[in-house]
């Protein structure tokens, strides 16, 4: 007698689940940026990153990490950052640093932690003129060109500040700035009033410069003098028209 379990085909018989490996589920890959991430908190606590393995061990390179808690707007530099021996992908290693002289005039723009990796997100990028005159003070004036040597002033050159308090002949010209480094120019042109307006960015080593400038820009007239080429050290008192030699009667 041929029973109903007898009619069923190979293909109505229920195979049984097929086993994992090991006997226990997979676990998914973390991905890539996780992995990253992970490293990177690694290396603010050990201060160094170990990615890959080899026989002989990962070769590692010079890198620029925290030196202690470093806040937004922290100058970079030696002050700031140490070097030290890290081991990392090459997609990573073109986004960092190894020598803090080369970060002189930049600052951060984020907050990193004790040994944490530095890289260019964290910087604030500076001009040449910048890191050449840092560490310093940057402040900004505009001025008419015919102040500014006609606007004929570029990033690198060095100038004079000079203003002239007072009218007629009780106004008094002093030198508030010698051989100011100019790190930035810019110019537009009104040509409705047919003038052009020049506004320089100059670093500045003292506090005290800072103020008898902006005292000056208040109240003053201001004119640049360009000093790139001149003889330095020669010292100017403040003048006067009543130290101008009278005119010789013909």
């Amino acid at each position: 007698m041929i029973t109903e379990q007898d009619r069923r085909t190979p293909l109505d018989v229920e195979e049984p689940a097929p086993r994992r490996a090991h006997g226990r589920p997979r676990r998914p890959l973390p991905s890539s940026r996780a992995v990253v991430g992970g490293l990177l908190v690694a290396s603010a606590a050990l201060g160094s990153v170990v990615i890959a393995t080899s026989g002989s061990g990962p070769a590692t390179v010079p890198v620029l990490v925290a030196d202690g808690t470093v806040e937004p707007g922290t100058a970079l530099g030696p002050s700031s950052l140490r070097v030290v021996e890290m081991a990392l992908p090459a997609e990573l290693l073109d986004s960092t640093f190894d020598d803090p002289d080369e970060l002189r005039g930049t600052v951060s723009r984020s907050r990193l932690a004790d040994g944490e990796l530095l890289q260019d997100g964290d910087v604030v990028a500076s001009t040449p003129e910048q890191r050449a005159a840092a560490p310093a003070r940057e402040v900004s004036l505009r001025l008419d060109a015919h102040r500014v040597v006609a606007g004929r002033v570029e990033p690198g050159d060095t100038v004079d500040v000079l203003a002239t308090y007072g009218n007629g002949a009780d106004a008094t010209t002093t030198l508030v700035l010698g051989d100011a480094h100019v790190i930035a120019v810019e110019s537009s042109d009104d040509r409705i009033a047919g003038s052009r307006t020049v506004i320089l960015t100059l670093a500045l080593d003292e506090r005290a410069d800072t103020v008898a400038l902006a005292h000056a820009l208040d109240v003053a007239s201001i004119n640049v003098v360009r000093t790139t080429t001149a003889s330095p050290g020669d010292a100017v008192e403040p003048y006067t028209l009543g130290d101008a030699p009278e005119a010789q009667d013909s």
